[in-house]
């Protein structure tokens, strides 16, 4: 897969649609099924989310970087940046955040796992301004 040209977003709540639009015109292509967009783009939101409540400062013009780029045998690679302090959300990934039992299991923190489950690679790479994940999706 080639490195991916970055698309920028402002990281308002607002702009997730502009980013849903982003990629679903690049599966299009791929005539993937609609389980397929929905788990790419759950993932996508949760991602958008964090760096719009937790990475950008109240009243900053902070940004996010999307890139996504096909593969022939229909996968796509996911590159998305942002401008927040490091933080690698890989780093400690819990199992008191996965019980299965409801009233053992913490309280948040249940983004990281739902990534894990639902890609096929999820990388973090620390930027000298920000941060990079870089995400696999295969259809199922």
């Amino acid at each position: 897969m080639s490195a991916p040209s970055l698309h920028s977003f402002p990281a308002r709540l607002e702009s997730f649609d502009a980013i849903r639009e982003l990629l679903e015109a690049s599966v299009a292509a791929l005539a993937w099924k609609a389980d397929d967009i929905h788990r790419c783009t759950l993932v996508l939101e949760e991602l958008f989310t964090n760096s719009v409540k937790y990475g950008t400062p109240e009243g900053a013009d902070g940004r996010v970087f999307l890139g996504i780029v096909p593969a022939p045998d229909r996968s796509i690679a996911l590159t998305y940046e942002d401008r927040a302090p490091q933080h690698d959300p890989f780093a400690e990934v819990s199992t008191a955040h996965t019980n299965p039992d409801i009233g053992q299991r913490r309280i948040g923190g249940l983004g990281v796992p739902l990534i894990l489950r639902l890609t096929e690679q999820a990388r973090y790479t620390a930027l000298p301004e920000g941060n990079r994940i870089t995400l696999v999706f295969r259809p199922r």
